[in-house]
């Protein structure tokens, strides 16, 4: 017997916000697509004030006598040059600037999101749908699945968007 996900989803609408399940399936499909086979809950397309909210909540983040959100990462933050990797194959090979980017193979990839799937199983979600790029003809749909509230903040470079990611990113919190 498979277990259904809880997925509690938000949307704006021109009444304000509203919670719906129209996109249940869809997004459940994708994860799955993605390997995540047995959902856990998945909060999909919150609003960034829930996933403030929610963030303090958890005990995720604590507030700044500013009132900003304030995360502590532990030793490993930022964003590191040395970490960034593209899987080289026959696209890639001749089209990636490889001065700045190191290279990983695809059955190397194919190991460690194996691994972060396997991880993501049955664990909380968030899920955020949003778009890189501001112009309506070059803006690409990017599909966000964090394992923490606070990590769409970290996603700062999108904007909240449309359904159907043309991208996914998947974040995994590194203190397990």
């Amino acid at each position: 017997m498979t277990r259904q996900p809880h997925l509690y989803m938000s949307e704006f609408t021109e009444k304000g916000l509203k919670v719906t399940n129209l996109t249940v399936d869809a997004i459940s499909a994708n994860l799955n697509e993605l390997g995540i086979k047995s959902l856990g809950t998945v909060l999909a397309n919150q609003q960034a004030s829930e996933l403030y909210e929610l963030s303090l909540a958890r005990s995720e983040s604590r507030l700044t006598n500013m009132g900003a959100l304030c995360v502590e990462t532990g030793s490993h933050t930022g964003r590191s040059a040395q970490d960034k990797f593209v899987v080289e194959d026959d696209v890639t090979a001749d089209t990636v600037w490889w001065d700045n980017n190191k290279s990983m193979s695809p059955e190397h990839f194919a190991t460690l999101k194996a691994d972060m799937m396997a991880h993501a199983e049955g664990r909380e979600l968030f899920v955020q749908d949003l778009h890189g790029g501001a112009d309506p003809v070059s803006k690409i749909k990017v599909r966000v699945v964090m394992m923490k509230a606070w990590q769409l903040f970290s996603s700062g470079t999108c904007l909240f968007a449309q359904r159907q990611p043309n991208l996914r990113v998947l974040a995994r919190n590194s203190q397990l």
